[in-house]
């Protein structure tokens, strides 16, 4: 599921940077907001076991 969060995210700011620059602020933050989110959870940081995967 989070996965998934973080392609419909990065979707969002590559059409925010093709379209203008009318929301790109915004989805910049919230890709920049899906990369940390990504890194924690590679990591293992949060308290669930397992990897990267499971």
């Amino acid at each position: 599921m989070l996965w998934g969060l973080v392609a419909i995210l990065i979707m969002f700011w590559v059409l925010g940077n093709v379209m203008a620059y009318t929301a790109g602020g915004l989805l910049h933050l919230l890709v920049v907001a899906a990369v940390i989110i990504s890194i924690i959870r590679l990591l293992g940081i949060g308290g669930r076991r397992g990897g990267p995967f499971g």
